[in-house]
């Protein structure tokens, strides 16, 4: 999970669809080449963007803890990429 935060919405919708780009070249041309050498499956990997106000918090004690997010544009992210295998789908709900 990444988060962008900016003054300027457009800005940081921006580097998120940057970020998705990059990351799937990566997946592409590095990872599944590589998986693909040690004859292992390759992977699909599904993005999803969106927006809004999240709740970030820490769950657990020092040295041992999750980073856990909260909100309705984390649960709408997560339903975009479900069904995306390697596509992108642009909203702007």
């Amino acid at each position: 999970m990444i988060f962008f935060k900016d003054e300027d919405d457009e800005f940081a919708i921006n580097k998120a669809a940057f970020c998705v780009l990059d990351m799937l070249r990566v997946k592409g041309k590095v990872i599944n080449v590589f998986l693909k050498e040690k004859a292992l499956e390759t992977v699909d990997m599904g993005v999803g963007i969106t927006y809004g106000d999240v709740i970030v918090t820490k769950i657990g004690i020092p040295y041992t803890y999750d980073v856990k997010v909260f909100g309705d544009c984390v649960n709408l992210a997560s339903k975009y990429s479900g069904g995306m295998n390697n596509d992108k789908s642009v909203s702007r709900d």
